[in-house]
């Protein structure tokens, strides 16, 4: 076959979602450079020949979405791959449908985590895919594209059906070693450029003074922990133990290239847990590339910072950059129960609280607000959640990911099921409280009490107190603080905490 034409797509999130009318707004949470796509465009280039040509699309508008299906009925590309985080299940089904009338000779191929959770019996959620795969995308891509070549069926790979029932949910290992070419980097996204993704959509907490500009950056897969609600115990290995971190000489160079070729000046880890010894070796590297300070932030267990502290690696990290981080805070304030199996105590989660405090360490608070609360509980934990030294909270609501650990502790009360009801997908974004226990909070009381809190915490009086005493512990904090209540200097900050609303 000549001219064989891939195209990789993401596409846009659920209208609701991008017209900021979930019960929190999302703002760009889906709209970041899709690397994970240019990660796998890289990884094919070997298996493509002369006249073969590999892009990528992301959809992020409606327009966006038109855009595409002109593409694709002018182009006729022989293999479409789709990446189906949560919420784009139910619209990777409405654009394959839409695929299949323009260019009925195309092979549709999905893969991502909603496929990595399939498991034996399950229903398939996926229409009109030739082939749906869980696990490494860069192991099977390119045998995919081998048999297309060659016009073999896509039959017996990926995971195999029975009508739409799984009957094996074959998993791709894994690469032995996170090795990413960091020219990778430069593969254009047809429809969007890097400046673009830069200015528009990219944005974390920094602490740096000025325009940010943040880039995404894959430091490493996978977890060590095991919490009961994470993917990634299943898409990794069950032993939780599949972390893979990416060559630090690698992630040198990518970094030099966008501090260079694009002014980035905050980069944030896509890691699922950030880990501080690897960060560590990173910087290290830096600074023999003359780079002696560079803001990165990412998700971390909040409890590594105590070990951190211990080496005395915490305050080097401080020093280096490392001034904001996003934290899950789920252990209940009036009690010891590890609700999510977070394997650290409320006593371990205010002692790493404290140490951030006094290092000026900001960090942006994930709550993941339980089901099996009461309205007068959930109010009590959120209260006693702002009291608490952090710099912003965001409030998420509790739901089960298919076969996992939590999922089947409470699949007898969810609203929606995934066998059976395609609306299940579209409410796996955090916003929409997706498991209803009888006698417990409703999605409603659930969703007024969280945007109640929400709409109050920045001039509550204990984060008041909080953003001063850093203001006078850290001053170099103060960009931080002006972008969240949204003033230009630090006189206007003053007078807006002085001021309240």
């Amino acid at each position: 076959m000549k001219n064989l034409k891939i195209l990789f797509v993401k596409c846009r999130p659920p209208r609701e979602i991008a017209e900021g009318r979930t019960p929190v707004k999302e703002n760009n949470r889906y709209n970041w450079e899709p690397l994970v796509l240019k990660y796998l465009a890289w990884q094919v280039r070997p298996s493509l020949g002369p006249g073969d040509s590999c892009v990528i699309w992301h959809s992020i508008s409606a327009e966006d979405g038109e855009r595409l299906l002109t593409y694709i009925e002018r182009e006729k590309p022989q293999i479409i791959m789709f990446t189906d985080l949560d919420i784009l299940v139910n619209r990777i089904n409405e654009v394959s449908g839409q695929i299949r009338r323009l260019s009925p000779s195309s092979r549709i191929v999905v893969g991502g985590k909603q496929s990595s959770l399939l498991r034996q019996g399950d229903r398939l959620p996926f229409t009109h895919a030739d082939c749906v795969i869980a696990g490494d995308g860069s192991r099977i891509v390119p045998e995919i594209i081998a048999r297309v070549r060659k016009g073999i069926p896509l039959d017996g790979i990926g995971i195999e059906t029975a009508g739409d029932t799984v009957i094996s949910a074959n998993s791709y290992s894994r690469t032995a070693a996170l090795s990413i070419d960091p020219r990778y980097r430069a593969l254009p996204v047809i429809n969007r450029t890097t400046e673009e993704y830069i200015e528009t959509y990219q944005s974390f907490g920094c602490i740096e003074p000025g325009p940010v500009r943040t880039a995404p950056l894959i430091m490493g897969t996978g977890c060590p922990y095991r919490c009961v609600f994470c993917q990634s115990p299943m898409e990794y290995g069950a032993d939780g133990n599949g972390t893979l971190l990416r060559a630090v000489p690698e992630l040198t160079d990518e970094i030099l290239y966008l501090r260079e070729r694009f002014g980035v000046n905050n980069i944030f880890s896509l890691e699922s847990n950030l880990d501080l010894p690897h960060l560590g070796e990173v910087y290290r590297s830096l600074e023999r590339r003359g780079v002696s300070r560079l803001a990165v932030s990412g998700f971390i267990r909040v409890t590594d910072v105590i070990p951190a502290h211990g080496s005395g690696l915490l305050g080097w990290l401080v020093k280096k950059g490392m001034r904001v981080l996003s934290v899950g805070i789920d252990i209940p304030v009036d009690s010891k129960q590890d609700r999510y199996q977070k394997s650290y105590s409320y006593k371990q989660m205010t002692e790493a609280l404290e140490l951030c405090r006094e290092y000026g360490i900001l960090l942006l608070a994930t709550y993941v607000g339980s089901p099996d609360l009461s309205a007068g509980e959930l109010r009590t934990q959120l209260e006693a959640l702002g009291a608490l030294p952090l710099a912003d909270i965001d409030i998420r609501l509790a739901i089960a990911l298919r076969n996992t650990q939590y999922f089947h502790q409470v699949k007898e009360h969810l609203i929606f099921h995934p066998d059976r009801d395609p609306a299940y997908f579209d409410r796996q974004n955090y916003r929409y409280q997706t498991i209803r226990i009888p006698g417990k909070i409703t999605p409603e009381q659930t969703y007024r009490i969280v945007g109640d809190f929400v709409k109050r915490f920045l001039f509550t009086p204990s984060h008041i107190s909080f953003v001063r005493e850093m203001l006078e512990a850290h001053p170099d904090t103060a960009p931080f603080f002006m972008r969240q209540y949204g003033v230009g200097s630090p006189e206007a900050l003053a007078s807006r905490l002085k001021g309240g609303v």
